[in-house]
């Protein structure tokens, strides 16, 4: 049998077949790119939730000490600690800034990407 479509004006005329193998490729490939997003996804919360400023990358070592430093003054000037709180005190509430309010952004804001597989399979199911 066969399904026709209507491009800009010029109708087509394909088999079904071809349809079903089209669609088959092109949710292959979303689904792929869904469990890629998936696993990137969850290991970027997973480093969000146990992040140490300590353990974090610094492109120059050398600069760790200025970015503790200016980590600390961030801290102290939003008044998420005192005013007097050692800089041991101000780098774990950055911590805990970054594992709680940063992770929970994150989530919030990518935790789905685009459609779920039902979302997909219905709509692709209404091709035919």
């Amino acid at each position: 049998s066969f399904q026709l479509l209507v491009i800009g004006g010029d109708i087509f005329a394909f088999p079904v077949v071809f349809l079903f193998i089209a669609n088959f490729v092109g949710a292959t490939v979303y689904m792929t790119a869904q469990r890629l997003w998936a696993r990137s996804r969850a290991e970027i919360e997973e480093t969000l939730r146990n992040f140490s400023v300590h353990n974090a990358e610094c492109a120059v070592e050398g600069d760790r000490r200025i970015v503790h430093g200016n980590i600390v003054a961030l801290m102290k000037a939003s008044r998420r600690v005192k005013r007097h709180s050692s800089a041991e005190e101000a780098l774990e509430a950055f911590n805990v800034e970054v594992r709680s309010n940063v992770a929970g952004q994150f989530k919030r804001i990518f935790g789905k990407f685009a459609f779920s597989y039902r979302e997909y399979l219905v709509s692709s199911l209404t091709a035919f």
